[in-house]
């Protein structure tokens, strides 16, 4: 399904009803971003996606991020993992556990699933989904070759993820839908 601004729809956080816009609730995007924005009202963008190389690293044993490559850094200390996939998140209970393992962290691994990207802007939270996905791209590719990885030290990493913290996400975000308009995607947010 494409996202666009006129399938979005208003919901009461209480009730869980439809109170802007045409459409019904989907039970599992309800009660995970309910709960995530009841625990951290900070997060005023929340974005779940099954990203390809973030999902496939959702699958390992140990799917934690790991700091081989630049694109990682900027997520140093942002990443909560949830190590336990009870199927379809729909129901509050699922929602308030998946929001307590992400607390005030920025991104939610969710075991043999896909991930939860909690921000204060749409260009902010698509942003880090955005390079998240490279950064797992990277180190999945990296791990295909079966030799050993190359961790970044701590201190490089936090000169590098302080760094990214000053970048302008709404310049990246206009540069995206300006790239996707030029090749004639629909793009109406």
């Amino acid at each position: 399904m494409q996202v666009t601004a006129s399938n979005l729809i208003g919901v009461d956080l209480i009730t869980g009803q439809t109170i802007e816009g045409e459409g019904h609730v989907i039970v599992t995007a309800f009660s995970l971003h309910r709960a995530i924005n009841q625990m951290n009202p900070t997060a005023r963008c929340i974005m779940h996606t099954h990203q390809p190389y973030v999902a496939s690293l959702n699958c390992l044993q140990d799917p934690r991020l790991l700091m081989v490559h630049q694109e990682s850094c900027s997520f140093y200390g942002k990443i909560a993992y949830d190590s336990i996939y009870n199927g379809v998140s729909d129901n509050e209970e699922e929602g308030k556990r998946l929001a307590q393992v992400l607390q005030d962290k920025e991104i939610l691994f969710q075991s043999n699933h896909g991930v939860t990207a909690a921000g204060s802007t749409v260009a902010y939270t698509f942003g880090q989904l955005y390079y998240l996905e490279r950064a797992c791209m990277y180190q999945m590719m990296a791990m295909k070759t079966g030799r050993q990885l190359k961790e970044i030290p701590t201190d490089i990493v936090m000169k590098t993820k302080e760094n990214g913290d000053r970048y302008d996400w709404e310049i990246f975000f206009d540069a995206m839908k300006r790239m996707l308009l030029a090749k004639g995607s629909r793009f109406d947010c």
